[in-house]
């Protein structure tokens, strides 16, 4: 009589789920990179100076170097079943998970006081100094 394991068929298809979707996120970090250094080698050429905190391109180069980190371990972890990397990925998630949480909760009490400078900082050219928001 032949036992089919299926355990082990579940625990296959969960892990190549877990790498192609960390993969593919690892992926799209790596094109947030690009497109950031793209917008900053364009600004520095056209001469535009603006602060570099507050450069939209930084942040997008910044957050895709985060995912990127992230991603890899994610990656990584599930296609070694490394437990230490699956687990400092899971914790990660959570943290940003956590995050998002928080400053959606803190944008919605502090609606006022964030709406406005928001709204200028957005709307706004690059000429116009935001710091008198």
């Amino acid at each position: 009589m032949l036992v089919h394991n299926t355990s082990k068929m579940v625990h296959l298809t969960i892990k190549y789920i877990l790498f192609f979707l960390s993969f593919s996120l690892w992926v799209i970090s790596v094109l947030f990179i690009a497109v950031g250094v793209y917008a900053r080698v364009e600004k520095t050429i056209e001469g535009s100076a603006s602060r570099l905190i507050s450069d939209p391109a930084v942040v997008v180069i910044v957050v895709g170097a985060m995912m990127f980190a992230v991603n890899f371990c994610g990656c990584l972890g599930s296609l070694r079943e490394n437990i230490t990397l699956l687990h400092l990925y899971a914790g990660v998630l959570v943290v940003i998970f956590l995050l998002q949480c928080v400053a959606g909760m803190a944008g919605f009490i502090f609606k006022s006081k964030v709406c406005r400078p928001v709204t200028l900082i957005l709307l706004l050219p690059d000429s116009v100094d935001n710091e008198t928001v």
